[in-house]
């Protein structure tokens, strides 16, 4: 009996901190570029209907915003318009499109064609790693309002950074909840190196925006998306290689103007 029961608390346990997730890959017959994606999303959406939630994240009743991971984004790669899906029911409801193929959407106040260009479904192993993994984060939108403010506040660079690695542990809390995994703490973050810092324009406020190699104590697959607007092509992550002659860390540096002084020299 006793052992009947560790082999149970085992398997919770297996089940609790590793998670088998779809993911769903769409490339489409639409050029887009990346200021676009927000009507390409609307025009999705009015193609497949409002009661397919998972593809705007919104209440059909009264259009209230549902605060949960997008599990369906929208990307821009080599200039076509790309829908990636997260999870078993946002593949679901992301297969609805493939009978809409061939149908019209209205785009840069023209119709045009949906075509389908590229398919690819696979299933990831979402899972705490043996040893640290390296990725890289692109356009990631770590700061909201008031961590902005805090980010202002730091004395040195060195604390900006351990102010981003604190809300990119965040993030990844909160991409493993909104697919339903349990990351096994601890969780080690640690930031390699910023490669850009640029303002952008977001919903009409400008922010932030950090180009950064990163690593993890966790398996991660390739195309996730961390930090906020993600459904819109923010924060695309991938894994990274770390080069034979690694650029500076950020750490070694004591000001955000010097840092930035080196990142430019670098990204000539």
């Amino acid at each position: 009996m006793q052992q009947k029961k560790r082999n149970s608390l085992s398997k919770k346990d297996y089940w609790q901190t590793t998670l088998h997730v779809p993911i769903l890959k769409m490339t489409f017959s639409i050029p887009l570029k990346p200021h676009q994606i927000p009507q390409f999303r609307g025009a999705i959406v009015h193609l497949v209907g409002r009661e397919y939630d998972l593809f705007h994240n919104h209440q059909q009743q009264d259009d209230r915003y549902f605060y949960r991971f997008p599990a369906i984004q929208y990307r821009v790669e080599s200039g076509q318009a790309v829908l990636i899906a997260f999870g078993p029911d946002a593949v679901e409801q992301a297969n609805c499109l493939l009978g809409k193929t061939g149908q019209e959407i209205t785009l840069k106040n023209r119709r045009q064609p949906l075509h389908l260009l590229g398919f690819q479904q696979e299933t990831f192993r979402l899972c705490k790693a043996v040893s640290m993994q390296s990725y890289c984060l692109y356009d990631y939108l770590a700061l909201n309002h008031d961590n902005f403010k805090k980010w202002k506040a730091c004395n040195s660079f060195r604390d900006r950074i351990a102010l981003l690695e604190r809300l990119l542990v965040a993030h990844l809390f909160s991409f493993g909840a909104g697919l339903g995994w349990t990351i096994e703490k601890p969780l080690a973050v640690c930031i390699q190196e910023i490669r850009r810092i640029r303002m952008v324009k977001c919903f009409g406020t400008r922010t932030l925006s950090f180009n950064l190699s990163y690593q993890t104590n966790l398996q991660l697959p390739s195309g996730i998306a961390l930090g906020r607007v993600t459904s819109h092509g923010f924060g695309v992550q991938h894994p990274f290689a770390i080069p034979k002659s690694p650029g500076e860390n950020p750490r070694n540096f004591h000001s955000i103007q010097q840092y930035e002084k080196h990142i430019l020299k670098t990204i000539k």
